[in-house]
């Protein structure tokens, strides 16, 4: 015996109520306007047969395992076999029982029974999670910090889908930008694509939002301080998710993820961690040359050689005033 959580009681008694519902109008639809009195009996006498063989093979085809809030559409197509198994074992089993003598089951009956059955349960599993991912009316008003977001792939419908439900985040976002043309003036959960990434600052001077977040965790580092650059000289603030192998290993919560640009942003890489105790072995009571010593990397490549104890360091740079 397969256990049900008791909280997903509801949705068994939910699914009775749909299966006696699709019973009752297959024979309606059927024999409209008056169904005939040995089919009427046929329909009494079966009726409680196809709730119990069909609540059993919805119990082992998993339904009450899931919540109804995340269905998806691989949840869909496994409520769409476990409906055609629970109709085929139903009315074999309501045919072969012959309960009315003379008066079998009609195939019309059956067909229309799991055509009604299968849109009332992928229907009401849909309507209820939209009742559950409706944003309350207070989310239709602008809250917290108003956002651009950079993206429109898998992870930015995830984190505007996040900003919408959650007011907590304090964010609102009000466009999308995305490096797809043809994604232009498309809607995501309600927002609209207002352009490319190439018209990034016309939109900005625009919208004037308060931040832009980059949520495309597979883009390169130039992509990335491209878009930080735009930003920047229109005077909005820049967040990002991270990169995808920072993804992998942080928080399944994207929301929690955002952070301020950062430089291993802009590398498109992960850092690379330097060895100072090995280094420091090599060139400890050694006279030590750095050319190009003025740069941002020579500069900081002087003072981590600063602190491996070498006996001299000399500093070469070409340009005339380092």
């Amino acid at each position: 015996m397969i256990p049900i959580n008791r909280h997903r009681l509801w949705q068994l008694v939910a699914d009775a109520g749909l299966i006696a519902a699709a019973w009752y109008l297959a024979f309606r639809l059927r024999f409209d306007p008056k169904v005939p009195v040995p089919y009427e009996r046929l329909f009494e006498r079966t009726i409680l047969i196809v709730l119990a063989i069909k609540l059993v093979v919805f119990v082992l085809f998993g339904f009450y395992n899931r919540w109804w809030r995340y269905v998806s559409t691989r949840d869909m197509w496994g409520a769409a076999r476990g409906v055609t198994v629970a109709c085929i074992v139903a009315d074999l089993t309501a045919y072969l029982l012959h309960p009315v003598r003379g008066f079998p089951l009609p195939r019309s009956v059956a067909i229309m029974d799991w055509l009604l059955l299968l849109a009332f349960v992928a229907g009401a599993r849909m309507l209820a999670r939209t009742v559950f991912e409706r944003p309350p009316a207070r989310g239709l008003m602008a809250r917290g910090k108003e956002v651009i977001v950079v993206g429109a792939g898998d992870a930015a419908q995830l984190i505007v889908k996040e900003m919408l439900r959650s007011p907590s985040f304090g964010y609102t976002p009000i466009g999308l930008v995305d490096d797809d043309p043809k994604k232009r003036n498309l809607r995501l959960h309600g927002v609209r694509v207002f352009g490319t990434t190439d018209e990034l600052r016309r939109i900005l001077r625009e919208q004037r939002p308060d931040e832009v977040l980059i949520a495309i965790p597979s883009a390169s580092g130039e992509v990335r301080q491209g878009i930080v650059n735009v930003a920047r000289e229109e005077g909005v603030p820049v967040k990002t998710l991270p990169g995808l192998h920072e993804l992998f290993a942080g928080d399944s919560n994207l929301a929690a993820q955002i952070r301020p640009v950062q430089v291993e942003d802009v590398l498109g890489r992960e850092p690379v961690e330097v060895d100072l105790g090995s280094i420091a072995t090599y060139v400890r009571n050694e006279t030590v040359l750095v050319t190009g010593a003025g740069g941002s990397t020579g500069a900081e490549l002087c003072r981590q050689l600063a602190r491996t104890g070498c006996r001299r360091l000399r500093f070469l740079e070409q340009a005339e005033a380092p």
